[in-house]
């Protein structure tokens, strides 16, 4: 029997596939808050850090003389 027949097969026996409930989408109670703070950190020191190395790493323009 394959994979996809024995999960099928446990889904009606937990009647997950309810008529009565089929195409309702309800949305998790469960929200990942402890890694929400790592990723905002990541996203700042990634964004700090690509920040610096282009200031640090361009290419300065030569500056025009004022003289005529």
């Amino acid at each position: 029997m394959s994979l996809i027949n024995r999960m099928l097969q446990d889904l009606d026996r937990r009647q997950a596939l309810d008529p009565a409930n089929a195409g309702v989408v309800r949305a998790s109670t469960a929200r990942p808050a402890r890694r929400e703070w790592f990723w905002r950190v990541l996203v700042v020191m990634l964004t700090a850090a690509l920040a610096w190395m282009g200031l640090r790493h361009l290419p300065k323009r030569p500056r025009l003389s004022a003289v005529g």
